[in-house]
């Protein structure tokens, strides 16, 4: 039985790949194939994450990205007045909801594409309960980014 495309079990079948047994590496490399084309998808999609520095610069141009932002509401309240002391104690918690707000305007501008699978909108669907539940990680945040700085390069 097949299962269905997640991120979890694809790389379940990829750490099997370094197996001991030709027949297990193979049959891991068959399914993982039959599932990337059973979701509609191609490698490509999949690996996201060229090299290291393409990471390096996705994640580089989010934080930038989400520092102009950041900038942004800082010149508005200083405008309106509205700015209490300094932020210090909320920082932290500012700085997650920051992420997760920035992580949350990629997500929407990913499922307004109009070239992504069914699979991957669930996917990002998934991420934005993730968020709400608190249970978004670091590790999701950077693959998010990768993901959107790959397939703006596509458009």
């Amino acid at each position: 039985m097949t299962e269905e495309l997640t991120r979890e079990y694809l790389i379940q079948l990829l750490e099997r790949l370094g197996g001991e047994e030709d027949a297990d590496v193979l049959s891991a490399a068959r399914e993982a194939n039959t599932l990337v084309g059973n979701a509609g998808l191609t490698w490509d999609d999949i690996l996201v994450i060229g090299t290291e520095s393409e990471a390096e610069e996705a994640e580089e141009e989010a934080e930038d990205e989400a520092e102009d932002e950041a900038e942004d509401e800082d010149e508005d309240e200083d405008e309106d007045g509205d700015q209490t002391g300094d932020g210090s104690d909320a920082e932290a918690g500012d700085s997650e909801d920051e992420e997760n707000a920035e992580s949350l305007k990629i997500i929407e501008a990913l499922l307004a594409r109009k070239d992504i699978s069914d699979d991957l909108r669930d996917e990002l669907s998934g991420y934005k309960e993730d968020i709400a539940e608190g249970e978004f990680e670091a590790t999701d945040r950077k693959y998010l980014r990768a993901l959107h700085a790959r397939l703006k390069k596509r458009a």
